[in-house]
């Protein structure tokens, strides 16, 4: 790593994020490794080298860390990134988090598998904007957000095959928009429902919405890890288990290691991918976002994803769950204080 780059993005209007951008560019151009840190701080997530590289270079005056809004529940969007000039015409979403065991150089739990997608067009622009309103509840800029159309630095047409649209979840919200559309997808669902999350702490709401599509002949699938990295919230995904596969829900354990995707998909026709796991914080606690993709041809890079780790997964039995048995009041206990885990 030759260099770490990010500014303050408290301290600079605009013009001067774009002179940031612009000098990571010409630094890329000049054969110099830049990373651009525009979200988060260094946390516990995040590599020791990486902080102390920062905590160097930021001693020398060669570069400045990005600041956080908040706790860590309320970071802002946590797993997007807007290249170019904040806003340009890609994005990125999904569960990777900047560390070293989200792309298996360090393996603490296995084989972390995760997923995550490139928006390309207008997409872009609601991620955007879903950064900029976060941004402005704290630091109200006066932006016009206008000038982040992505048609302004890319007036041609951009290629599109299919429908994508970015959401967010917000607490400060009146509506519980992602539960509500993993809900609907279950409800709409006529052959299969692919599900990836790393945690499962549902409601009685979510629990009746996947039994109910399994008793009527859905073939509902969900993938959690086979390697826990947080074993009482390990156990509380475990609790689930039996009821739904009583139902009918087929359950898999992800046997290499920690399965951190967060995403749906539904029948060949509708996908879902971006941050959200199947958990009270994610669904009613946190600031989260996720893409919806209908009728896309990434769909089939989606469901050939899932067919293979699903392969590579540990179908669970009623059997198994038996074996537990011993532990259910430890499971009751996990389930009262489940919306703090």
């Amino acid at each position: 790593m030759d260099k770490l780059f990010a500014k303050r993005m408290d301290e600079l209007v605009p013009s001067g994020i774009r002179k940031v951008n612009e000098k990571a560019l010409a630094m890329e151009r000049a054969g110099e490794t830049v990373i651009h840190f525009e979200l988060g701080r260094p946390d516990f997530d995040t590599p020791e080298y990486i902080k102390n590289a920062c905590i160097e270079d930021i001693k020398k005056g060669d570069v400045f860390y990005t600041s956080n809004f908040g706790t860590m529940e309320l970071r802002e969007l946590p797993g997007v990134y807007v290249c170019g000039e904040l806003l340009d015409t890609d994005a990125y979403t999904g569960g990777f988090n900047l560390a070293d065991e989200y792309i298996n150089q360090k393996q603490r739990f296995g084989h972390w598998k995760d997923t995550g997608l490139r928006l390309y067009g207008e997409g872009v622009y609601s991620l955007t904007l879903m950064c900029l309103e976060l941004w402005n509840a704290f630091y109200n800029t006066n932006d016009n957000c206008k000038k982040y159309l992505p048609h302004r630095y890319h007036p041609e047409p951009f290629p599109t095959d299919g429908y994508v649209q970015p959401y967010c979840n917000s607490p400060f919200e009146n509506e519980t928009l992602a539960q509500d559309i993993y809900l609907d997808l279950l409800y709409q669902a006529k052959e299969y429902v692919y599900i990836f999350t790393p945690y499962l702490a549902i409601d009685d709401e979510m629990q009746h919405a996947l039994c109910m599509a399994a008793q009527r002949g859905v073939d509902v699938r969900l993938v959690t890890p086979g390697i826990p990295d947080k074993r009482v919230v390990y156990s509380l995904t475990r609790s689930y288990y039996e009821p739904l596969i009583r139902a009918g829900v087929r359950i898999y354990e992800y046997t290499p290691g920690f399965i951190h995707a967060k995403s749906y998909l539904v029948d060949d026709r509708i996908g879902i991918v971006g941050t959200i796991n199947m958990d009270y914080r994610s669904l009613y606690l946190h600031m989260e976002c996720a893409a919806m993709l209908v009728e896309c041809s990434a769909l089939q890079k989606m469901k050939l994803d899932c067919v293979v780790t699903i392969e590579k997964s540990r179908r669970v039995t009623l059997q198994d769950c038996k074996r537990r048995r011993h532990s259910l009041l430890w499971q009751a206990i996990l389930r009262t204080i489940s919306p703090l885990l």
